[in-house]
């Protein structure tokens, strides 16, 4: 009986996350049962060799701050680079990674495959209880941690195409793995009460973050109606600048803008992605 109530729980707390980021991608979501073959591949791809890594440093009896803290660090370092690298490998040429917020939508879905994962271990040895505390903590926490370089992937294919990707989505990867360590050692290391709080605190900014980085990037889908709020949902004139419920704005910025145009080789002129000659001076360039 033990068993199917611990199997209920991780079911329920799994599914209740991947819903969760799967209505943020909401003009184009990506298809349901490959959506969860990412999350079991990209999680079996980066809790294996993470875990060996960690197993083979950490030392689970160490009690000195500086060496839990440098621990923790290449806790993050390690666990965000297999999640990062999973990522990259399963969807970064992909058909199916063909609008800007898909960056992070498949980011969340690996580092939810993660965590379900270590859910499973972390339940053989500490029993039930602790998926309580990992639903509404660790489990976002991964996920905000990936929607941080989840955003670094989207510039690297969007933005910067013709840069080496590497290069784009490192500072967005040093940051999480940072963030992840901060979050490890607030929970192990930092006062009862106060460890608590300081990550609840990291969590909500992250995730909120990153829920904000999904909302702009939405606002440059190409499946976007006109006048459609994708921070509150709320339809508006094709003619509204800013949003009449939330007042975000509805035109793209300059910035995001840049996603999908690259500069003409010939003129400098800036050209939609998918151009075969530059409006400007009208020569075949390859912008992609």
């Amino acid at each position: 009986m033990d068993f199917f109530i611990a199997a209920a729980a991780l079911i329920f707390s799994t599914g209740f996350w991947f819903w969760l980021v799967r209505r943020k991608d909401r003009f184009a979501p990506e298809p349901f049962w490959f959506l969860c073959k990412i999350m079991l591949l990209g999680g079996l791809m980066s809790t294996i060799p993470s875990g060996v890594l960690n197993s083979l440093v950490i030392d689970p009896d160490a009690t000195a701050v500086f060496t839990s803290f440098w621990q923790n660090c290449f806790v993050g370092l390690n666990e965000e680079f297999w999640k990062l690298f999973a990522t990259a490998y399963l969807i970064r040429n992909h058909r199916h990674f063909d609008e800007p917020v898909d960056g992070i939508i498949y980011a969340a879905t690996v580092a939810l495959g993660f965590a379900a994962l270590e859910n499973i271990e972390d339940i053989s040895r500490y029993g039930l209880d602790v998926l309580v505390f990992r639903h509404f903590s660790a489990i976002p926490a991964h996920i905000a941690f990936a929607m941080l370089w989840g955003y670094g992937l989207t510039l690297a294919k969007f933005k910067y195409p013709k840069k080496n990707w590497v290069y784009v989505v490192f500072p967005f990867y040093l940051a999480a793995a940072l963030f992840h360590a901060l979050y490890n050692f607030s929970v192990s290391v930092l006062l009862s009460g106060l460890d608590v709080l300081i990550a609840a605190i990291l969590v909500v900014f992250l995730y909120r973050y990153g829920s904000k980085k999904t909302a702009e990037l939405l606002l440059h889908s190409p499946l976007r109606p006109v006048g459609h709020c994708s921070f509150c949902t709320a339809d508006n004139s094709e003619s509204s600048k800013f949003c009449s419920h939330c007042g975000k704005g509805l035109v793209v910025t300059e910035v995001l803008e840049a996603l999908q145009q690259d500069a003409c080789q010939y003129c400098n002129a800036l050209n939609a992605i998918n151009n075969k000659f530059c409006v400007q001076c009208g020569e075949q360039s390859d912008f992609k």
